[in-house]
């Protein structure tokens, strides 16, 4: 699900130079396998690895904080399963 939501996101009509993917690792990704997406889409895609699983919304926070901690002016939270 998230390979295909992250190729999907590379079809946006967006500036690429002006979004970031922050894709929060729960315990359980395949970062291998991620990472074509992130060194061939037209954005950039960053990995938050968290050592637990302590669920969706520490999931959202992890990536809100590391977000705006860079400097983010908007923050859009999306489900993989969407």
């Amino acid at each position: 699900a998230t390979l295909a939501c992250l190729e999907s996101l590379a079809q946006l009509d967006y500036p690429a130079e002006r979004l970031t993917i922050w894709v929060v690792d729960n315990g359980g990704a395949d970062w291998d396998r991620l990472q074509h997406i992130s060194q061939a889409g037209p954005f950039s895609v960053k990995p938050l690895l968290s050592p637990t699983n302590d669920g969706f919304s520490a999931g959202n926070n992890l990536a809100i904080n590391q977000a705006l901690a860079e400097g983010a002016e908007a923050v859009w939270l999306l489900n993989n399963d969407t």
